[in-house]
């Protein structure tokens, strides 16, 4: 066999399997941002649920809060979803402002650092409800 055929023959077996592997995991379309997100776990008598729009990659929407032994109320949302990377700036009733940066995974989750107006910071998880 001529060295040249035989390397030209590998060559096209390597495409070959490098095709049958290319798969649909990298192909599947980014989860959505749109729909209604609860923050989990809560501690009890706490809440925290955003309802979302999406204008890709603007994110919009509103929700509402509910603080152990303290206020509660409504809050607005905007913010931007580039796949996977979220970020979200939620608005307070009550004046205040933090920031959601984070990612959206297939399996319905966002998860990521809420930071507040004061700096403060803390891992925080929404499930799609």
């Amino acid at each position: 066999m001529h060295p040249s055929y035989t390397y030209g023959v590998a060559a096209l077996a390597i495409g070959i399997l490098l095709a049958a592997c290319g798969g649909s995991a990298g192909d599947d379309p980014a989860p959505s941002a749109t729909g209604d997100w609860a923050q989990s776990p809560t501690v009890v008598g706490s809440s925290l649920v955003l309802h979302l729009a999406s204008a890709d990659p603007a994110l919009s929407g509103s929700g509402t809060y509910t603080m152990e032994a303290g206020p509660s109320g409504t809050l607005s949302v905007r913010g931007s979803y580039f796949a996977p990377q979220v970020h979200l700036v939620l608005n307070f009733d009550r004046g205040g402002e933090e920031d959601f940066t984070g990612t959206l995974s297939a399996d319905g989750r966002m998860t990521g650092t809420l930071t507040t107006a004061g700096g403060l910071s803390f891992n925080i998880s929404f499930i799609r409800r």
